[in-house]
């Protein structure tokens, strides 16, 4: 019985000493550089998110400058906002009957659009003359370069023109989405931006 005592005696000594020595001296391993509706972004993402961008664009990690930091923050801000929205993503999407119905009733304001090549055409010659007369002309000109027919160059005003209209939209509904949420980037307001330990 002594000897189990003296054992026992001897281990908690012995863990309560350890515990107590290195309780004052943890490593920092990670720190929380801002939340988004209560989920956190860590010190360790934005500095991957820093070193990405730093390779996409070809330049060294030390010369990425505040606004650049402050970037990087601001897309995993967004990442966040998004992952958020997949989650509730049954809710953001109209079936197609529906779909189908809003189109069948616009297509009703316009007598050139009964035919589905009417209404393609419609679509086409307003969009894209539009954005050729005010947008494409102009800069031609501006650049010294020869007036194109709109025939030679639609393809790409209409790859232009979604893409255009994609980041609008994208911009929009990420404003949207931040102004609704809840979020808080103290390491912005710090000045923080490397490991600080």
């Amino acid at each position: 019985m002594g000897r189990k005592l003296f054992t026992f005696v001897g281990t908690f000594v012995f863990l309560t000493t350890t515990f107590t020595a290195t309780s004052g001296t943890g490593e920092v391993i990670d720190r929380i550089v801002a939340t988004v509706n209560g989920h956190i972004i860590l010190l360790s993402d934005w500095e991957d998110s820093l070193r990405y961008e730093a390779f996409s664009s070809g330049r060294p990690l030390d010369r990425m400058t505040a606004d650049d930091r402050k970037s990087a923050l601001d897309h995993l801000i967004d990442q966040e906002l998004l992952r958020e929205q997949l989650k509730d993503s049954d809710v953001l999407h109209p079936s197609s009957e529906d779909v189908a119905q809003r189109v069948v009733e616009i297509r009703k304001q316009y007598p050139e659009a009964e035919t589905e090549l009417g209404w393609r055409r419609l679509i086409d010659s307003h969009r894209l003359s539009e954005d050729y007369r005010e947008e494409l002309l102009p800069q031609l000109r501006q650049s010294g370069a020869q007036n194109v027919p709109l025939a030679e160059v639609t393809a790409k005003i209409k790859e232009l023109l979604t893409q255009k209209k994609i980041s609008q939209l994208l911009t929009a509904w990420l404003q949207d989405l931040r102004a609704g949420s809840e979020i808080r980037a103290e390491a912005l307001a710090a000045g923080s931006g490397g490991r600080s330990q």
